[in-house]
């Protein structure tokens, strides 16, 4: 790891191989349960936050995420007008597969699963599944097209 990397939580959650970069001033956040799982020759670029919360964030092998993205398996929704935001949440599992590329500024929130080969494209915001080997891009983030 390069200097200003953070680990705020439990650093014994945190698995990464010994192939996996992290750049500066990235923060790798986990709660109490959660787990940060690194593959092999992957990458966490310059000012990235990764947020697993109680839950797995779980990053492949051969895997870009470029600078300035945040993961994020734990947030708040305003979902119920009866109670406060504060007390809403919406929490899963992020798992990007192997030789996933994601662009600068992209967030990935609660749940979703980057397939094998795929792209998001710098700015996206991932809500749902991305299928294998396609390039995703927008806010929300869609499919542009297949990769033959």
């Amino acid at each position: 790891m390069n200097r200003g990397v953070k680990i705020i939580g439990n650093p014994k959650r945190v698995y990464l191989d010994d192939n996996f970069r992290v750049w500066e001033n990235a923060i790798l956040y986990t709660g109490d349960k959660g787990k940060i799982i690194g593959g092999k020759n992957s990458l966490i670029g310059v000012d990235c936050f990764i947020n697993s919360g109680n839950n797995t964030i779980k990053i492949g092998d051969g895997v870009a995420v470029s600078s300035h993205c945040r993961l994020i398996a734990y947030s708040h929704h305003y979902t119920r007008e009866d109670i406060p935001v504060i007390f809403t949440a919406t929490e899963g599992d992020i798992t990007i597969e192997d030789n996933v590329l994601i662009g600068s500024g992209v967030t990935i929130l609660p749940g979703v699963t980057i397939g094998y080969g795929a792209v998001v494209a710098a700015g996206a915001v991932v809500t749902q599944d991305v299928p294998r080997r396609v390039i995703v891009g927008g806010i929300p983030a869609k499919i542009i097209k297949t990769i033959e």
